[in-house]
């Protein structure tokens, strides 16, 4: 049977369902979680506070780009969800419900710069102190066990090609030189020659072909460079012709002058050395701090964006090192765990990690720390005791609690785009990669929060459960029910 409405809403009349928050509602707990004050001031400390205009809250600022990263929505989409959802207001601190915009979404470029990944990081380290993980699988020691490794954050920029980069910069030094022209002292002289239309008619034959060869490529290349060079030296040439009190060019066009220049000196002694490899390389124009991080994966040997070095304590994530440069993660390990031993006192039992991890040095270190490695095969010839054997299968068992690490790694690329950075600048990038493992330990946080929840509820109905059939129990043993029996 079906029920038909009508289907004309031609007046606003609708009916809320509750006349209050539902105090058990996920982003009410998670209100009660996050540490606001401290959170605050981190955000508050690279401010004036006597001059200036009004600011936005600090806890409306925040809090707007945590619910940006725990929905994984965009700025405009964040800050309508926040204008129409009355328990989002209710996570920035508002007393009331209130239809107006929190603030306008370009602001969350501002946010981003006056938080600091180390500020955020002080962050993870305040949610450690009242974090209480509950259903731990596996042995549980006193001292723990610190789970280690390195992944990549991919920048959102296009797979780079060496033409590709060597077009964008050619296009780049004709409209630089073009603004240049428009500053001439000289009216009569007559502008230099680009070969523009040139140049765009061979890139466009180019790309059009489906099959590059090598000789293909490299003579591809060797045309672009020389349009590039020619362009470059008749921008300097006419940076010297004009008479300024200071520098013509804006800072803007200045950091693009820098980075085609650059760009054309990697690519010129790649070409003569006929590699493709150099230190620094630029694959971006748009972002030339990002670097090729190899990791040697199948289907992805290469990545273009940071490098992460990574802990895992008890479902939390700390960001241990940052780098765009590539490094090899087994020389972090030492700060790892004397990290750790900072954040809880001691150091831990057992330290999981790659095979890469485990070098004599680190193999060293930890024997003298009195620490356990999972995952590192022992060095010299396997021993056939009964002793070594099952010290192999221990090792190889508790190995096998790292994929907890390579978990949190998938959840954050999938769920909270840490596969793809959106931010453009150095900073806010940074700044983006700290904010999602914030809300990632968050989310782990408000789990757990639930999961104590259900285990204090299991825990009493078992309690009042054993006294029960104990009292039953203690009745049988006396004879009370046996003897109320007879005289019934």
């Amino acid at each position: 049977m079906i029920k038909k409405d009508n289907c004309d809403q031609t007046e606003i009349a609708f009916e809320m369902p509750f006349g209050q928050l539902n105090p058990r509602n996920r982003w009410v707990t998670l209100s009660h979680i996050v540490p606001w004050e401290e959170l605050c001031c981190l955000y508050e400390k690279s401010m004036n506070p006597t001059q200036g205009a009004g600011s936005v809250p600090s806890r409306v600022a925040v809090g707007a780009l945590l619910l940006k990263h725990l929905t994984n929505q965009s700025d405009e989409e964040i800050i309508e969800s926040i204008r129409e959802n009355p328990y989002f207001q209710y996570f920035l601190g508002y007393r009331s419900f209130s239809d107006r915009q929190v603030f306008t979404p370009s602001l969350f470029v501002t946010i981003r710069r006056r938080l600091g990944s180390a500020d955020i990081a002080e962050v993870t380290r305040l949610l450690n102190r009242h974090h209480k993980p509950q259903g731990e699988k596996g042995s549980v020691t006193d001292r723990g066990t610190l789970i280690v490794d390195a992944t990549v954050s991919p920048a959102d920029i296009s797979y780079p090609t060496d033409g590709e980069l060597l077009n964008q910069a050619r296009e780049i030094s004709e409209g630089l030189l073009d603004n240049l022209w428009d500053m001439r002292p000289n009216e009569t002289e007559k502008k230099p020659r680009t070969y523009r239309r040139q140049a765009r008619k061979e890139y466009l034959a180019f790309t059009r072909k489906r099959k590059k060869g090598v000789s293909v490529v490299r003579h591809f290349i060797r045309k672009q460079l020389g349009y590039l060079d020619r362009n470059i030296r008749h921008i300097y040439r006419l940076l010297d012709a004009v008479e300024a009190k200071c520098f013509p060019l804006p800072y803007k066009d200045q950091k693009k002058l820098w980075i085609i220049t650059e760009l054309l000196r990697q690519q010129r002694e790649m070409y003569d050395n006929k590699k493709h490899q150099t230190p620094g390389r630029i694959v971006s124009l748009s972002q030339p701090h990002v670097r090729p991080i190899v990791r040697g994966k199948s289907g992805r040997p290469v990545e273009f964006g940071a490098k992460l070095s990574v802990s895992y304590v008890k479902g939390l994530v700390y960001l241990d090192r940052l780098d765009w440069e590539n490094f090899n993660e087994s020389t972090e390990l030492k700060g790892q765990i004397e990290s750790y031993r900072k954040r809880h006192g001691h150091y831990p039992e057992w330290v999981l990690g790659d095979k890469i991890y485990w070098t004599r040095a680190n193999r060293d270190l930890c024997k003298s720390l009195d620490i356990k490695i999972g995952g590192a095969p022992p060095l010299g010839r396997p021993t056939k005791s009964s002793e070594g054997k099952a010290e192999r299968a221990r090792s190889k068992k508790k190995s096998a609690e790292r994929n907890r690490i390579e978990g949190s790694f998938g959840v954050g690329k999938r769920a909270y785009t840490l596969g793809r950075i959106f931010a453009k600048t150095r900073s806010t990038s940074e700044n983006w990669i700290a904010m999602v493992l914030l809300v990632m330990n968050l989310a782990q946080v408000l789990r757990d929060h639930f999961l104590s929840l259900f285990f204090g509820l299991y825990i009493a109905i078992r309690d009042k459960v054993i006294h029960q059939f104990s009292f039953v129990d203690e009745m049988h043993r006396t004879g009370f029910m046996k003897s109320q029996y007879l005289a019934a």
